[in-house]
């Protein structure tokens, strides 16, 4: 299982116009894993704020492909 440090998370931005009616908020989170290399992965912006993730949080994806906290022993 890989693991990832949450290095940069960029909201959407919907301009003067706002976000369509009924569409979720999706944010752009930048990983960053063991070696070094970045990945970049959409995510809801809900489900970081109820997951309580943020920059710095170390994650790993859940059986559905979710980013979940991830806490070293």
């Amino acid at each position: 299982m890989k693991h990832y440090k949450i290095v940069r998370i960029d909201e959407a931005d919907y301009g003067c116009e706002g976000r369509p009616d009924g569409e979720e908020a999706m944010d752009s989170v930048w990983l960053e894993d063991e070696n070094g290399e970045r990945h970049i992965v959409r995510a809801s912006d809900q489900m970081l704020y109820d997951r309580h993730l943020d920059e710095g949080s170390l994650v790993t994806f859940d059986e559905k492909g979710c980013l979940t906290a991830w806490y070293p022993k």
